[in-house]
């Protein structure tokens, strides 16, 4: 990651505020002549010398010809920013400082990279509180669910994949949690539970059948009701069902190609809906609905993903260490410090032995216990609550108790100097 900063006060005839403005309407920062972010990168927008919002590069520099947003070249001229063509700019998602939290930077007016490690200490304990990073990734995922339109978060134990699924439905729902969807898939999971089949219904005394819609199909209905609206249907634990069997024909419906109307396909049960439903004419996934998946990539009830799925679905994993601040937000901050450093040095141990991966690691939800259940004690946390969790990873294997003194020795150290 490296840091750079962008002033607002260096143009504009009417003061800094309009250039600042602008930066923050369009999400973009100027970078001069040799500035070459990447995405991921940091930029700190100043009014003078005062930082008064942090940012993170979302593409790569490009000239402002190619930029997408209406008639940017014109609202910069308006500025009276002296744009030359050697310049280029750069997407970023823009995070507005409080005033109590502006801090001072005196370097040179302009662009440049930021070399000063007082500036990088501060500007990373501020990313830290405001959680722009967090952000940062829940933007590039919901942009990647809106292009593909169905997406698998997949991470090690308790490193957040459903809170954070959760999460980026809410965004996209505007926080309308009636558009939202959910289900957990399981062995005895199938597709009249997911999408249609005959169910007992108790009619005068007498048993007889009925086709009634599942709880995706039904979603799809409401999700019709309101076209211009996003829904978002979440699977939990989506590789702990037979997929096959789950989805069916919904194989081609899903596929973001085949979307809407002329993505129909006649279900098992066609012959059983009536003229009047809103599927008569066979089922297909409306265009505003959106699949969110989560799946543990260890879980051993399960052999493998469907690959027929695999291609429909866009892929982001979720590292334990990319979720814990958000996660142990609720911990006293000085047993929040311990726990991320335990945790990192606990699942560098596992990531070194032998048969194991950084598919193993184990994320900061664990450490929620401390909280809960273990009044802030690490030991009872590992006795009751990890080791048995590396027991069950190391079983079968040789030296499995060296194994697993070594891995409860990395958590007890609390003092890390590089965290994965």
């Amino acid at each position: 990651m490296n840091y750079f900063k962008t002033d607002t006060s260096k143009w504009g005839k009417d003061g800094p505020k309009p250039f600042y403005d602008l930066v923050l309407s369009e999400k973009i920062v100027i970078c001069g002549g040799s500035i070459a972010p990447e995405p991921g990168d940091i930029v700190a927008i100043t009014d003078g010398f005062t930082v008064k919002a942090l940012a993170v590069v979302r593409s790569k520099p490009y000239p402002i010809t190619e930029s997408s947003s209406s008639g940017l070249k014109d609202k910069v001229a308006e500025c009276d920013i002296p744009y030359e063509d050697g310049n280029t700019i750069a997407d970023v998602m823009i995070q507005e400082l409080e005033e109590k939290d502006h801090f001072i930077y005196k370097l040179r007016y302009g662009i440049s990279g930021i070399q000063d490690r007082d500036a990088i200490n501060e500007i990373n304990s501020l990313i830290n509180t405001i959680e722009l990073e967090w952000k940062y990734s829940m933007n590039l995922i919901s942009d990647m669910l809106c292009k593909v339109g169905n997406l698998v978060l997949t991470g090690a134990p308790g490193c957040g994949k459903t809170f954070l699924a959760k999460k980026i439905a809410l965004s996209l729902v505007d926080n309308d949690s009636s558009r939202i969807g959910f289900c957990q898939f399981h062995p005895s999971f199938d597709y009249t539970d997911f999408i249609e089949g005959l169910r007992p219904v108790n009619q005068d005394g007498q048993i007889t059948f009925q086709r009634m819609d599942g709880v995706f199909k039904s979603f799809c209905k409401r999700a019709l009701e309101n076209p211009s609206a996003k829904h978002v249907f979440l699977i939990d634990e989506i590789n702990r069902g037979d997929i096959s069997k789950i989805f069916g024909e919904l194989f081609f419906s899903i596929d973001n190609g085949y979307r809407g109307k002329n993505g129909r396909v006649s279900t098992q049960y066609q012959n059983l809906i009536n003229d009047d439903d809103v599927f008569a004419e066979g089922f297909y996934v409306p265009e505003n609905v959106y699949i969110i998946g989560t799946m543990n990539d260890i879980d051993r009830s399960v052999e493998s993903m469907d690959f027929a799925i695999r291609r429909r679905f866009c892929w982001y994993e979720v590292k334990a260490m990319d979720t814990a601040d958000s996660i142990l937000a609720s911990l006293d901050p000085a047993i929040a410090e311990k726990a991320k450093a335990r945790m990192a040095n606990m699942n560098r141990a596992i990531e070194e032995t032998e048969g194991l991966s950084s598919a193993y690691h184990i994320g900061a939800a664990y450490f929620l216990n401390l909280k809960t259940s273990c009044e802030n004690d690490f030991g009872q946390l590992w006795d009751y609550h990890l080791k048995p969790l590396v027991s069950e990873y190391l079983r079968g294997q040789r030296n499995s108790d060296e194994s697993l003194a070594r891995i409860k020795e990395a958590f007890k150290n609390e003092i890390i100097a590089d965290l994965p």
